[in-house]
């Protein structure tokens, strides 16, 4: 299971979108929600040093098309 991280970027400033790919170290199934919402803000609090500009991040199984 992936978590993508979406920065959004702001080409008008010189900064393009980016992705990150987080390889999960569990299964959708193997924790609550509460504990995969926690481990998500916890990854975008860790990549929000890399940003910059606004992030999101979904879960692969949460993407809708």
């Amino acid at each position: 299971m992936k978590l993508i991280i979406h920065e959004h970027g702001d080409t008008s400033v010189g900064y393009p979108e980016s992705y990150y790919l987080i390889e999960c170290p569990f299964e959708r199934n193997d924790l609550s929600e509460v504990d995969l919402l926690e481990f998500k803000v916890q990854m975008l609090e860790i990549y929000e040093g890399f940003a910059e500009s606004n992030m999101d991040a979904e879960y692969e199984f949460e993407i809708t098309v």
